[in-house]
């Protein structure tokens, strides 16, 4: 594991192993995390990184009140509401089939929401965007430049059977004047 405040409150000792091979055993009374970060990637590390604070933040991404349904009527997000700020980096985290697959679906565009609102502040022109229910291909042409990384890459993000030239055209196939891309 790498959760090591779990490693030093339930064990007595550790045995640290890198690239496969093994690197030593300590006792967990007498180490501390940054000891067994430092025998894990092989040299010393800062685990406090400072960042700077975003100037002049501005709310980017506002998700009021969403709420969705799956195919068989079953509630998947129930009133979600944050805001996400400019220069700001946001986590969505949770236990699989919490719903966090299906909220970025649903900014993505991917997901019908059935409630609320998915606003976009874009930048350039200062315009409020309503993403909700709209397709990837309107969210794009309104000038929102988003991206989407499917926890299940291969099956929804791929064609498995294609080369990686094949999938890349994917994007541009609509481009295509004729029966040639």
């Amino acid at each position: 594991t790498h959760k090591l405040h779990e490693v030093l409150s339930l064990s007595d000792r550790v045995s640290v192993l890198r690239k496969g091979e093994y690197v030593g055993t300590v006792n967990t009374a007498e180490t501390n995390e940054a000891e067994l970060t430092e025998m894990m990637v092989g040299k010393k590390i800062d685990l406090n990184i400072t960042r700077d604070m975003p100037e002049n933040p501005e709310d980017r991404l506002v998700v009021k009140g969403v709420n969705c349904v799956d195919r068989l009527g079953a509630t998947v997000l129930d009133n979600v509401s944050f805001t996400a700020k400019s220069g700001e980096i946001l986590g969505i985290a949770g236990i699989a089939g919490s719903g966090q697959r299906e909220l970025l679906e649903a900014i993505a565009g991917l997901q019908p929401v059935t409630d609320g609102a998915i606003i976009y502040n874009n930048p350039k022109t200062g315009a409020e965007e309503n993403l909700r229910n709209k397709t990837p291909i309107q969210i794009r042409e309104l000038g929102v430049r988003l991206s989407f990384v499917p926890e299940d890459r291969l099956g929804m993000g791929l064609v498995g059977s294609m080369g990686i030239a094949d999938n890349m055209m994917l994007r541009s196939y609509r481009k295509g004047k004729s029966m040639f891309l």
